[in-house]
């Protein structure tokens, strides 16, 4: 009794399905494409959520690079600055080294040409002359080489001879 009931069962369902397969077929269709359609709705809402998000993100990182490159740009005038004030100075102490070395050759030719033991014993007076005028000369070298170059100002202890 049961198999009978069962083929039965199976025959009018398989009736009802082979009867109405179209209807059924479109019901399903129509089911999936509403829940695709609700989930692509959720999907496009949480894209927009993100797109703004990242909009947001974009515009602060965009300020900060401005802002970097700003900062950056002013660095680079300030290095290059530095760099031409370093460059003014060594060139500054060059011309002065050029200048100190002459005056040493010229005191040295000076001394090769002369015996100041010789001359100090005829003429005491003339040696000294030179000697406190040359060490006086000697001096304002000393303290215009090294008077401190941030300020211009000289030091204010100098020693005397």
């Amino acid at each position: 009794m049961f198999a009978w009931l069962t083929g039965f069962a199976i025959k009018k369902a398989g009736g009802f399905l082979f009867k109405y397969w179209k209807w059924i077929l479109l019901a399903l269709v129509v089911g999936a494409g509403y829940v695709a359609i609700n989930r692509m709705v959720e999907n496009y809402d949480a894209a927009i959520v993100k797109v703004a998000q990242l909009e947001s993100q974009l515009q602060k990182v965009t300020k900060e690079r401005d802002d970097l490159q700003l900062s950056f740009d002013t660095y680079k005038v300030d290095v290059a600055k530095e760099v031409t004030k370093a460059n003014e100075s060594i060139a500054r102490l060059q011309r002065e080294a050029a200048k100190n070395r002459r005056a040493y050759d010229e005191l040295a030719d000076k001394f090769e040409k002369h015996d100041l033991a010789f001359l100090a014993k005829r003429k005491p007076g003339l040696v000294a002359g030179i000697i406190n005028r040359g060490t006086e000369r000697l001096r304002r070298d000393i303290q215009t080489l090294t008077r401190d170059f941030a300020t211009g100002n000289t030091p204010s202890r100098v020693p005397t001879p």
